[in-house]
């Protein structure tokens, strides 16, 4: 069925390969810890963290949310989404930045929560990867 073009197993044959190739590269398959993120039954979203990588699940039929708000902390890029265009998707998911959660409230202390937007189209799921933080480099006057 993924030889016949007319048929969409190619696609999902093409995310199965790239799900398999991001286990064997990450060494999650070794990590007992899961860590839930979010669970929200009305947006039928789901989140959770295990290891260094973050993953987000919009199944909802038909509601995308852009800016949806997740509480952590961090910096992330994505590593895989099932809106890329190599798997059928529509390329809706930016993966050319970092994405930079922000502390949340009028006034921001020190102990504000921090929040990660992100874009999430309907029936979709990225994973991404906590980068470390940045460092400030350079000759103080």
């Amino acid at each position: 069925l993924a030889d016949n073009s007319d048929l969409r197993y190619s696609q999902l044959l093409s995310f199965d390969n790239g799900m398999v190739e991001f286990l064997r590269e990450s060494g999650l398959l070794e990590e007992d810890s899961i860590v839930k993120v979010s669970v929200s039954n009305h947006d039928k979203i789901i989140a959770f963290r295990r290891s260094k990588y973050l993953f987000v699940f919009n199944f909802h039929p038909g509601n995308s949310y852009p800016g949806y708000s997740l509480p952590v902390k961090g910096r992330y890029k994505i590593v895989l989404d099932t809106d890329s265009g190599i798997y059928g998707g529509f390329d809706r998911i930016d993966h050319s930045i970092d994405y930079i959660s922000f502390p949340e409230g009028e006034r921001v202390t020190v102990a504000s929560p921090f929040t990660l937007k992100l874009y999430l189209p309907s029936r979709t799921a990225v994973i991404l990867e906590e980068l470390p933080p940045r460092r400030i480099t350079g000759n103080p006057s």
